[in-house]
């Protein structure tokens, strides 16, 4: 617990950017463009003032010529002045259109560059879970939003014996695991909404659930996936290996919790108690 709290310390006192270098290059790219954006204002504005110049001394001539009625050589020069007005509003508008076009060049980039941000910095490579950042950006606001509804439900899964397939059969199969539960985990909760499966580190698991369901039927959702992962085998080596899967689960109204952390310590105490009681187990109150 309090290793969670120093790593919340520590990632408080990093930016983003500094974790993730794709930041800094949205980041440097806005900024170009931002510069530039700058610059197409500051001459689209001198060139209105001008144009506002010309329009005035075009009102000054036409003044002029209605006085003397008189068109030869003012006439000449009245066409030649709204000539060069002509050019500068043409100007202006190709400007302004470049401008246009750097907006909608940024916004595509944002629009594209966003999801694969938020994947860097929120996704697991390997299983495509979400993150231990995810958990520890997100779990305070969602322990508030649940709190209107059903309350956080939390669940701590470990998978049975998971250094044994790494020392038998390797580091590559306990990846194939690893990928086979995040997979097999994701069809069972996909269809629920405001459910997320989090990979803590290593082999071990958080699933989420804020408010949208009821403790016990996330209880049964735990006990369905359980039974699914315990009813699989992989075969390494021409060797049946079977998966099987502890759960430790909490729910801060059930349980009387009002932080998210003593709701994390529950949900973890409970998974240690799951292995202790034999493992391939779920337990879900005290």
């Amino acid at each position: 617990m309090l290793e969670v709290k120093k790593e919340i310390a520590e990632l408080e006192e990093t930016s983003p950017m500094e974790r993730i270098y794709p930041l800094n290059f949205v980041c440097e790219y806005v900024m170009r463009k931002k510069d530039e954006l700058t610059e197409l204002e500051s001459q689209s504005i001198q060139d209105i003032l001008e144009i506002l110049k010309a329009s005035e001394r075009i009102q000054e001539y036409t003044r002029g010529m209605q006085e003397a009625d008189g068109m030869g050589e003012e006439h000449q020069r009245l066409y030649a002045m709204q000539k060069e007005l002509h050019e500068k509003i043409r100007t202006l508008s190709i400007q302004m259109t470049e401008k246009g076009f750097v907006f909608e060049n940024m916004n595509n980039m944002l629009q594209q560059t966003g999801p694969l941000i938020s994947r860097l910095i929120f996704q697991d490579n390997l299983t495509a879970a979400y993150n231990r950042y995810f958990f520890i950006s997100h779990v305070g606001a969602m322990f508030k939003r649940a709190q209107k509804h059903y309350g956080l439900s939390m669940a701590f899964i470990d998978i049975d014996n998971f250094k044994q397939f790494n020392t038998e059969y390797g580091h590559e199969f306990g990846d194939q695991v690893l990928q086979w539960f995040g997979k097999t985990v994701d069809k069972i909760i996909h269809s629920h909404s405001n459910m997320y499966l989090i990979r803590m580190g290593g082999d071990e698991f958080v699933v989420l659930n804020h408010g949208s369901m009821g403790y016990a039927a996330f209880i049964r959702l735990l006990e369905e996936l359980r039974i699914a992962v315990g009813s699989m085998v992989m075969q390494q080596k021409k060797k049946d290996c079977s998966i099987s899967i502890s759960i430790g689960a909490a729910n801060a109204r059930e349980d009387g919790l009002t932080d998210a952390w003593d709701l994390y310590r529950l949900a973890d105490e409970r998974l240690y108690r799951a292995k202790g009681a034999g493992k391939n187990v779920l337990i879900t109150a005290d």
